[in-house]
């Protein structure tokens, strides 16, 4: 937004107003698309990551120690 705001007058008078507002509402929903799609991956991938070390701790909670302690 603060680009579009930055722009000389020139280009406005090249777009219409209305033009203008409709490529910024697309360009929006796009944005809004992808955040929601990778915030979504990213909490299941975290999920089954912690409720894999949980199962882990549960059973083989040596095993699972050891190889949290070398893995980092």
């Amino acid at each position: 937004m603060e680009t579009v705001l930055r722009q000389n007058m020139a280009v406005f008078d090249d777009i219409g107003t209305g033009q203008l507002v409709a490529q910024l509402g697309a360009d929006l929903n796009v944005i809004q698309e992808g955040l929601s799609q990778k915030l979504s991956i990213t909490l299941g991938a975290v999920g089954t990551l912690v409720a894999t070390y949980v199962v882990s701790f549960a059973l083989y909670w040596k095993l699972t120690f050891i190889l949290t302690w070398f893995s980092s």
